[in-house]
This record gives C-alpha cells, structure tokens and sequence, in this order.
C-alpha cells in the first residue's frame, strides 16, 4: 500500500521540459537528500534511486517510492546481492560487478546519477547502446561533466555531481549528509 501523490514522477517532468534549470532542481534535489539521509540513519539503503521513482506532489513535495530492493544494513550488515539488482542507467559501478556487497555510497552514485539526468535533460547513453555498453560505460567510461553538456550549469555543481557517480566508492560522498553540504555550499 503507498500513499497516493498527485502529481508528476521526476522522469516524467524531465522527459516532457527537458533539463530542471539548476536552481529548481536543487530545491527538489535537497528534499531527495533529506529523505534519503533519513532512510540511511534508519540503516535502509533503497538500491533503485531514479528519477521515475521520485514523485513531486502539486506543491512540489519530494517523495521517493518503490524501495522494493531497499535493505535493512541492521538485519544484513552490509547489503547483500546476489545478483545486480535495480535499474541499469543508475546502478553504481560495485552494483553492475554483482559485487557481494553495496552500502549507501550505491545510493549516493544514483541520487548523483539523478541529478545529472536532472540537470542535462538525459543521460550520457544513446539508444544504440546495448547493455553490455551501458554496463561497461558505468564501469569504465569517464562520462562528460554535466557543465559540458549544459552550460548553465554552474563548473562547481557539475564537479560535485561528477564526485558523486565517481567509479571508486571510496571517492564518493561517504555520505548523504556530505553530499547535501556540497550542494548548499
């Protein structure tokens, strides 16, 4: 059973306008922080951030859904997979390896991932990528800074966004609450 939300998914918005002008999507994005911060704190960790799993209500109210892979880091210790789970386009490099384990800095890599999208309008895959590509680019490739691909975005927002979905989890923001810091700087 989930509340019902009137309103719009993230993906939705982000197909039908295009890229969230930056100052619109920090204000949608620190209530994405906020949640997720507090769904780490209780030792949840979601596994399946993206942007059609984020509603905004008519009063432009954040809710992230669908934590259907979420893991309880108390009951498992770090979060177990046994196979990749979650949605390719923003599944973190240790998610797409079918590594033993993830923990939050998985989350912090799609809630960055997230927010490219948001900023650029789309990800840094075409259609003609199969998974396989789409699978190596997440490991291997070095995607565009998002001030590259729109230019009014500010250099330092797209340097922070680019630590977030860094491919070393120990490069990442540690945590959600680090990563809202960068961002209200």
């Amino acid at each position: 059973v989930m509340q019902y939300v009137e309103g719009v998914t993230l993906g939705r918005l982000i197909k039908e306008k295009g890229p969230v002008p930056w100052r619109q999507a920090l204000k949608l994005f620190n209530q994405m922080l906020h949640a997720m911060d507090h769904a780490h704190k209780e030792g949840i960790i979601h596994r399946d951030i993206k942007p059609n799993n984020v509603l905004i209500n008519r009063q432009g109210v954040v809710k992230i859904t669908d934590f259907g892979l979420a893991k309880n880091q108390a009951e498992f210790g770090l979060t177990q997979s046994v196979t990749t789970g979650g949605t390719l386009f923003y599944m973190s490099p240790e998610q797409v390896k079918g590594l033993a384990y993830t923990d939050k800095r998985s989350d912090i890599y799609a809630l960055g991932f997230t927010l490219y999208e948001m900023l650029t309008g789309s990800t840094p895959f075409s259609t003609d990528h199969t998974d396989f590509d789409i699978r190596e680019a997440i490991i291997r490739t070095k995607f565009p800074q998002p001030h590259h691909v729109n230019n009014k975005i500010p250099s330092k927002l797209g340097r922070i966004v680019d630590r977030a979905i860094n491919k070393k989890p120990d490069d990442r923001f540690q945590s959600v609450d680090e990563f809202q810091s960068a961002v209200n700087e």
